[in-house]
This record gives C-alpha cells, sequence and structure tokens, in this order.
C-alpha cells in the first residue's frame, strides 16, 4: 500500500514538473515571437516608413517588454533573475520562508481553526442530519456493512498478535495487582445496600429459590443425601427411602414456608440478618486486616493462576477464529449486525429531532475546546515544519504548486503588453495627424 501511494506521488509530481516546463517554453516562445516581429519590423522600418511597420515594432517592442517584466517579477519569487543576487527583493520566497511559514500559520490559524468559523460552519453543515442521512440510506449502509468483513482479517491480525498478548496480560496484572479490590467490594456494597436498594435483588433471590425448590430433580438429590445419612437399623428395615421422603418433604416444605414469609415481609427477621451480616462485611472489608488481607491474597493468586490465563487466552482465540470464520461467510452475522444496527439508529434519529440537536451541541461543545486547545499546537507545528524545510526544496515544491498558473501572467504580460503598445502607437498617430 504504501509503495503504491509513493509511486503514485511520483507520477503526480513528474506530470507537475512536465506541465510546469511546458507552460515555461510557451511563456518563452511568445517573447521570442515578440523579439523576432521586432527585428523584422526594425529592418522593414529602414526600407520604408509606412504606418503597418511601425505598429508591428510598436507592439512588439512593448509586447518584449510587458514579457520580461513579468519574467523578472515570476522568476523573483522564486530566485535571482540570472543568478544576480545584488538585485533587491528577488528570491523571496527562500529569504523570507520563516516569515512566510509564520504567516502562512496565523492565517490558517486565525481564518480556518477560529472558532467562531468552524462552530458557525458545524451549525451550517449540521453534522446529526448528515449522519441521520446516511443511515438511512440503504446502499451506504450496505457498503458500511460490507466494510466490516473486508476489517475483520486485519483487526484479528493485530488483537491475536502474542506481544499485544504479552503486554495487555502484564498491564492488567500490574494495574489490577494495585488496586484496593477489598474498599470497591465495600464502596460497592455499601452502594447496593444504600436505603435498602438491594431489596429487590435479594427479593429476586428468594423468589428463585422458592421456584427451584419444586424442582423434583432437586428433591430427588435432597432425598438422595438424607437416605446416604439414614442409620444403619433404618437401612437394615428397608425404610430408609421413606423416611428420606419425608425428612426431605420436611426440609423442602420448611425452606419454602420461610422463604415465603421472607418475599412477603419486607421486615423480615431473617432480611434483617442479612443487612446486618451485609454491613459487618463491609466494615471488615475496610478495617479488619485480616479480611483485607484474604481478599488481596485471592485477588493476586487469581491473577497469577496459568490456568486462568490460558482460559482466558482460549476464549479470547476463539472468538477471534469465530469472527475469521464470520467474515469469510456469505451471511456474515457482524455484517447483517452492523447493518441492522445503522438502520434501527437511523431510524430512530430520524423520530427523534432532540437527539439531533443534542448531537449537534455535544460535537459543538467537544470541538471548540478542542480548537482552543490545540490552536496553538498546530501554529507552532507549521511554523517550525516550514523552518525546518530547507529553502531550495520548499521552494520548488511552491513554484511546482503554482509556478505553472503563475505562467499565465507572463502570457498576459506579452499580449497585453503588445495591446497596450498598439494602443499607444495609435494614439501618438492621431495626435501627429491632429497636428
Amino acid at each position: 500500500m504504501t509503495e503504491s501511494i509513493n509511486f503514485q506521488n511520483a507520477e503526480l509530481r513528474a506530470l507537475k514538473v512536465q506541465q510546469l516546463h511546458r507552460k515555461k517554453a510557451i511563456a518563452v516562445g511568445l517573447l521570442v515571437f515578440a523579439a523576432i516581429l521586432f527585428v523584422i519590423g526594425t529592418y522593414l522600418h529602414a526600407r520604408s516608413a509606412h504606418w503597418g511597420i511601425g505598429l508591428m515594432i510598436a507592439m512588439s517592442e512593448a509586447a518584449m517588454v510587458g514579457g520580461l517584466a513579468d519574467w523578472f517579477a515570476v522568476t523573483a519569487l522564486f530566485r535571482h533573475p540570472l543568478n544576480q543576487k545584488w538585485i533587491p527583493h528577488t528570491a523571496i520566497i527562500p529569504s523570507k520562508k520563516d516569515a512566510i511559514g509564520t504567516n502562512l500559520a496565523n492565517f490558517i490559524c486565525d481564518h480556518f481553526l477560529g472558532s467562531e468559523q468552524v462552530i458557525a460552519k458545524m451549525r451550517e453543515i449540521k453534522p446529526a442530519d448528515r449522519l441521520t442521512g446516511y443511515l438511512n440510506d440503504h446502499d451506504a449502509t450496505e457498503r458500511l456493512g460490507d466494510l466490516a468483513p473486508r476489517v475483520v482479517p486485519h483487526l484479528v491480525r493485530v488483537l491475536d498478535s502474542p506481544q499485544l498478548h504479552q503486554f495487555i496480560q502484564r498491564t492488567v496484572i500490574d494495574r489490577v495487582g494495585k488496586l484496593d479490590v477489598a474498599s470497591i467490594i465495600a464502596r460497592s456494597l455499601e452502594m447496593m445496600t444504600h436505603d435498602r436498594r438491594h431489596e429487590g435483588i435479594l427479593t429476586s433471590v428468594l423468589v428463585y429459590l422458592h421456584e427451584r425448590l419444586e424442582s423434583p430433580d432437586l428433591r430427588a438429590e435432597i432425598a438422595a443425601r438424607v437416605e446416604a445419612s439414614m442409620w444403619k437399623v433404618l437401612k437394615w428395615a428397608q425404610v430408609d427411602d421413606i423416611v428420606a421422603d419425608k425428612v426431605t418433604d420436611k426440609i423442602i416444605n420448611s425452606l419454602r414456608q420461610l422463604l415465603a414469609e421472607m418475599i412477603d415481609d419486607p421486615e423480615h427477621e431473617m432480611r434483617h440478618r442479612i443487612d446486618d451480616e451485609m454491613r459487618k462485611l463491609v466494615d471488615r472489608l475496610r478495617d479488619d486486616e485480616v479480611t483485607r488481607e484474604r481478599v488481596h491474597h485471592f485477588r493476586d493468586s487469581l491473577m497469577q493462576n496459568p490456568e486462568i490465563s490460558r482460559y482466558v487466552t482460549g476464549l479470547w482465540q476463539e472468538f477471534l477464529a469465530w469472527l475469521l470464520r464470520d467474515s469469510e461467510s456469505d451471511q456474515s452475522v457482524v455484517r447483517e449486525h452492523v447493518i441492522s444496527t445503522a438502520r434501527a439508529l437511523g431510524r430512530n434519529l430520524t423520530e427523534d429531532a432532540g437527539m439531533r440537536d443534542w448531537i449537534d451541541l455535544q460535537l459543538e461543545n467537544a470541538v471548540e475546546p478542542l480548537l482552543d486547545r490545540y490552536r496553538d499546537s498546530i501554529r507552532n507545528f507549521i511554523v517550525e515544519r516550514v523552518q525546518k524545510w530547507p529553502a531550495d526544496e520548499l521552494t520548488n515544491e511552491l513554484e511546482l504548486s503554482i509556478g505553472t498558473d503563475l505562467q499565465y501572467v507572463r502570457y498576459n504580460g506579452t499580449v497585453v503588453g503588445a495591446l497596450i503598445g498598439g494602443l499607444l502607437f495609435g494614439t501618438k498617430m492621431l495626435i501627429d495627424h491632429l497636428a
């Protein structure tokens, strides 16, 4: 890709050089043509004083003056004409390179990156409306969806790099190893239990357990465990299974009754006991060094466990493998998901003008501080870049960029000079005739 871009740049540069040389040759050709006409006219005028010959001499003379003057002006921008360095105010660009860089930086930052100009342009183009229009364009979302499978293989190659895995693993272990996990858990539990916010979660857990106790499989498992614990005499009398079933029913019914009471009564004693235990746990996580040490020891052993590392790495590699397979499939799930998500977002934005206004406002609020923060950095970058740029190289690049158009100044100088010369000759003839 880089070689292709460099080749294209080289071709473009060669084309610009060719165009500049051709335009210069035309300008020189016009000047030479005017000089030839002047010589011919002067020769003929010595033999005949016809007014037409005088007109040709006047026009060709003025054309040469105009062409040479504009040649001097255009050349003086980039170098010393005829390499005569004693002529003042020549080679303006290389001699004023640093000043040009400063003025260019100020011009760009003040007139293109000014907060008022950029914000006004953003309000004019309405980014949220443009985004909405794009997302509502089915062809555009299809192209967006087609892009996803093409990007995925490159993304997978980056994400599946062993160096990246090792870096992330080292970073995660280092960062997590410094976390005060005990305090984080304590703070989380405190926030969850503040104003009894956890009651809804606790009720959901109780309802789940209440329903789970109705499961025949769970009943059978409990009965089997009770039966295994029966006395030998009961087993000898072969009534252990009967007793086990009755004990199991007693246990399950008692548990379900307790759970039902806790579900129906927010002020149940057991609920308050749970609250008390959670508060005690929060206190221990904050203040009890033994509890905190146990939590942090568990944290460290978890992070250093190679089995967990291999398990997480395996899950990650399976996910990346699935992404690759999906990107090669004609029925790519990622592609369809990107398309459906984009279209759904487009529909929602179309129906919600307030959200579009909010997006535009957020972009404005984000862009303005960035402009204020980085404008001077951009200004300094331009100034430093121009200062470090060799004068000859900068001059050549600018001449390639604008030199071709400047040759039209030379064309015009030659042609307009000829017309002015003719006009002056005609004026002189008229005055002579009237006199």
